[in-house]
Parts: structure tokens; C-alpha cells; sequence
């Protein structure tokens, strides 16, 4: 077998020890040094292949191995930066397997008829700039240039702002042109960031159907005052209103549950956040997510009929609703879901075709090409922590599949 287990392992723990804290948590936020760091080294080893590696104007990485025809790309991979504290399999994985691919390739003396290209989308995480899969979608035209400006971190530095700090763009960002000869496939093996698969202890899941997310940003206004002098009955506070809001979220999640549908607000801003002072402001941060759109749509609705009822109830407290992004589930390509099944029966492989409730990057290259998704059995069923795990066992496995369903596609 060409694919080497033992270098995919040694590869994922030299990419794990950037960003790791001592606790084995990894930081590699976008655009951050450790962010560089990760995506120096991956480029050193794209160049000991003899490939080029080629980056566009926000910081996505392309190496390309050419086919003997001139003919649609296969493009395979996925992302190198991280939550915060989080694993060392989330989107590099995917990398690490895609050069891995084309390392085997290289070995074992294979000319494929069409191009082969691996891709690093760059800042696939919102954790940085609360907007995900920037990379993708600004190759796809999802993220127009203009918008770059409008996300910032917590310290104020927007998109833009680090793609200059970078170096990656001089000015508003040119989007890359799709490759001229088109698209025949793009393809993404990624741990599983849920325990479905070690439940029915199987190795491989092969996604039809990816879940989007709607998020929202609910402001909540009362009024700040001394916490000792203001009596109970004359209070305005933001806070006791907001977290009544966030126990209502949580219920409706549980009404939509049966559609594959959560609902979570995994971010808080308090104002003026003193021990002393009744808090007069929130900023509820909400992330809906699910296969269903018209379940997601319910929930938004009930959700708005929440605080219409909150507003009526608590007086002189006050709610805001801003729509942050509201996306569409994204429906993998039949004939990807098809040649993955159809492999997995071929090299004796379980598998299990399953929906995906976590977004990827393959969402936003589903609008223009022929997308598929494959999962890896996460042993822990945790992921964006320290504790997400796959057994080197089922790398080699999902590495294998992709690398057979790559010949596929590209021709030998």
C-alpha cells in the first residue's frame, strides 16, 4: 500500500505541536504567527514533493500535481487553523491526508490523466473574526472583497487589516479565478466532530448532507445602576432578561429536535460587567443550526415570538434581533455520495452515509463544483477540544479511500 501510516502520524503530531499549550490544547487562529507557522511548514513539504505552492490574495494555499490531459481539476482538502484550545484532527486531518494523496501518488509512479490539486482554505473557524469559511467562500464569490473590512477580532483588527499585515494582499483582495478548465470534483476527509460512528463502531461516514447555520445577535438594553443602592423593584437588568432569553433558546432547541435541529448562544457580552453595577446591556451571540431550513425558520420565529414576549413582561427592558448570516443546508453531490459507497464496498471498507450537522468547506465549494465529505470515526466524539481523538488506524483507513477515490476521478 502506498499510503505511509506512519508518516501521516508523523506529520499530524509535527502540525500538533504548533499552537499546543501544555495541556495538549492547540491555538492556531487565523492569520496568527501560529497560523504562519502551521502554513510554512506544510509548504516546505509541498516543495520537498517538487510542487509549487501558490497563494492567493486572502491566504489560501494551492499546489497543484498535472495530469497528462488537459482536462477539470480534482481538488482535495481543507483547513489548518483552530478554535481556541482546540484538537489537533479538526480541518488538518483533511490537509495532512490530501498531501499525503499526492505524496503517494509521487511514489508510487502514478500519472494521472487529470490535474490533482491540494487546497488550504485559510481561516475556515469563526473563532477569529466571527465569520467562517472565509477562504472557501471568498474563492467561490460567497465573500465578496468589500465585506473583508467588515469583520474584526476582538481587538479591532479586521480581515482586511491582517491580509496586509500578512502580506497576502496590498490593497482590497482580488478574488482567484476557478480554475479555467473547471472543477471535476472537490473531496474532503474530516474527523467527525460528534461519536455517531464509534456508537455503530465504524470507520468511515460518508456525508450527503450538511447542515447551516443561522446566527443571530440579540441585544438586550436595561439600564446600569449601583447594585447596592438600586432596590429590587426599580431595576432594569439586562442580564436576569437575557439569561430568561437563553433558557427559552435552549427550549426551542428541544421542540426542533426531532429535525436534526440545535440551538445554542455560546457567546455573552456583558456591560458594564462590574460586581457592583446591574448590568445595562447584553449581547447575546446565537448559533442555529440543522438539515432542515424550514425547522431552522421556525425556530427563528418562535424565537422572535420569545421576545415579543420578554419585551411585554419585563418593563423597561428592551431586545434587538440582528440576522448575522442565514444559510441554506448544503446537499452533497448524488454521484461523489455514490463513488464513495462504491469504493468502500470495493476495498472492504464499513461505512455509514450520515448527515453532517457541523459546517465544512466543501459547503461553499458544493456551489460550484461536485462536493463530497468524508467522515473519520472520532474515538472521543468530542471535538474543538483537546479531547478529540481518531485512531491512527482510521486515518490510514480514510486516507486510503480518499487516495482510491482520487485515481477514480483523475484517471490512470
Amino acid at each position: 500500500m502506498p499510503i505511509s501510516k506512519p508518516r501521516l502520524e508523523s506529520q499530524l503530531r509535527d502540525m500538533a505541536e504548533i499552537g499546543q499549550n501544555q495541556r495538549g490544547g492547540i491555538t492556531r487562529l487565523a492569520y496568527s504567527p501560529a497560523d504562519l507557522r502551521a502554513r510554512r511548514l506544510l509548504t516546505a513539504w509541498i516543495e520537498a514533493l517538487g510542487l509549487q505552492a501558490r497563494v492567493d490574495q486572502v491566504g489560501n494555499i494551492f499546489a497543484r500535481r498535472r495530469g497528462t490531459e488537459e482536462g477539470p481539476v480534482i481538488m482535495i482538502g481543507s483547513h489548518l487553523d483552530t478554535v481556541t484550545n482546540g484538537g489537533a484532527f479538526d480541518g488538518t486531518l483533511g490537509v495532512i491526508a490530501a498531501l499525503e494523496v499526492l505524496t503517494a501518488l509521487a511514489e508510487d509512479g502514478i500519472q494521472t490523466k487529470l490535474p490533482v490539486e491540494l487546497v488550504v482554505f485559510a481561516c475556515e473557524e469563526s473563532s477569529r473574526f466571527g465569520c467562517s469559511l472565509v477562504g472557501s467562500k471568498f474563492l467561490t464569490g460567497g465573500l465578496l472583497p468589500e465585506k473583508l473590512s467588515s469583520y474584526h477580532d476582538n481587538e479591532g483588527v479586521t480581515i482586511l487589516d491582517v491580509l496586509k499585515q500578512c502580506g497576502f494582499a496590498s490593497e482590497v483582495p482580488v478574488r482567484t479565478e476557478l480554475p479555467a478548465e473547471g472543477i471535476k470534483a472537490f473531496l474532503e476527509l474530516h474527523i467527525e466532530q460528534f461519536d455517531s460512528l464509534a456508537k455503530i463502531d465504524t470507520p468511515i461516514g460518508i456525508v450527503d448532507i450538511i447542515a447551516a447555520p443561522t446566527r443571530l445577535k440579540i441585544t438586550v438594553e436595561g439600564m446600569s445602576s449601583h447594585s447596592g443602592a438600586t432596590p429590587m423593584f426599580a431595576r432594569r437588568d439586562a442580564l436576569v432578561a437575557a439569561a430568561e432569553l437563553v433558557l427559552a433558546i435552549e427550549k426551542l432547541g428541544w421542540l426542533e429536535a426531532k429535525a436534526q435541529t440545535v440551538a445554542t448562544v455560546g457567546e455573552m457580552e456583558i456591560s458594564p460587567g462590574n460586581i457592583n453595577v446591574v448590568p445595562g446591556r447584553v449581547n447575546l451571540f446565537v448559533d442555529i443550526r440543522g438539515v432542515d431550513h424550514t425547522s431552522k425558520q421556525r425556530l427563528v420565529t418562535a424565537l422572535s415570538n420569545v421576545v415579543y414576549s420578554l419585551t411585554n413582561k419585563r418593563k423597561g427592558i428592551t431586545f434587538n434581533i440582528e440576522t448575522l448570516s442565514d444559510e441554506v443546508p448544503v446537499a452533497l453531490s448524488p454521484a461523489l455520495v455514490s463513488l464513495a459507497q462504491e469504493t468502500c464496498t470495493r476495498i472492504g471498507l464499513p461505512f455509514h452515509v450520515m448527515h453532517s450537522a457541523a459546517g465544512h468547506d466543501c459547503m461553499a465549494m458544493a456551489k460550484v463544483a461536485p462536493a463530497g465529505l468524508i467522515f473519520i470515526r472520532n474515538v472521543s466524539g468530542i471535538s474543538h477540544s483537546p479531547e478529540e481523538w481518531v485512531d491512527p488506524a482510521d486515518v490510514y483507513t480514510g486516507t486510503h479511500l480518499l487516495y482510491q477515490m482520487v485515481q477514480q476521478l483523475a484517471g490512470i
